[in-house]
């Protein structure tokens, strides 16, 4: 795969010689960072096509390694959240269809799709309390499943500074579910103080 011609004849032969140079790092960086051949080839593929789109505007007499390895770890970023339908949490939320009587598999997938649904609504929530770069991070490392070294190279930021600004981002998130679980506690408290009462007047009854 990785001696795969992308370009046509007409195309400069140094353009060519560059990306056959860079090509066998490439395929294995996508090899590396895909679960099956295919998805590599995929992936080199991506790459490839972003390679002929913007090589008018890179600069040739430089090394332009580092340009492919962030190109390939952004493309990779990119197919996972089409792979996996990364949807907006404004999408997730709409409201959905009524429930009507579906067969037993059916109503499983419902009721799976409900609980993501909410799982997404509670994310929402915690995350409001971080900033832009926090969430990012968060999203990046925890949802796109990128190693924090890999995020730092994406970002072009130190990696210690990463580690500290998601560990700032969980210890945000924890404190807005105590805060949250503190609240309901406070609704459910007199709720089981009735039914204890209730309990207690049926016994003497």
């Amino acid at each position: 795969m990785e001696n795969t011609r992308i370009f046509s004849e007409e195309v400069s032969i140094r353009l060519e010689n560059i990306w056959r140079k860079n090509a066998p790092q490439i395929y294995k960086l996508c090899c590396k960072r895909s679960s099956t051949k295919e998805a590599a080839d995929d992936l080199f593929q991506e790459v490839a096509l972003k390679f002929c789109k913007y090589a008018k505007n890179l600069n040739l007499d430089t090394a332009l390694w580092p340009w492919f390895y962030r190109v390939t770890l952004c493309t990779h970023f990119d197919l996972y959240r089409r792979e996996k339908m990364v949807l907006p949490f404004s999408v997730l939320r709409e409201n959905q269809a009524a429930y009507d009587v579906y067969p037993e598999q059916s109503s499983v997938h419902f009721r799976n799709e409900s609980r993501e649904n909410k799982a997404a609504a509670l994310l929402k929530t915690f995350m409001q309390v971080l900033n832009p770069e926090e969430a990012l991070v968060t999203e990046l490392t925890y949802l796109g499943g990128f190693l924090l070294k890999d995020a730092a190279r994406i970002l072009t930021r130190n990696r210690g500074y990463l580690s500290k600004l998601r560990c700032r981002a969980v210890n945000k998130m924890r404190k807005e579910k105590r805060q949250r679980d503190a609240i309901l506690e406070k609704i459910d408290a007199p709720m089981v103080l009735l039914e204890d009462l209730l309990t207690r007047n049926n016994e003497i009854s």
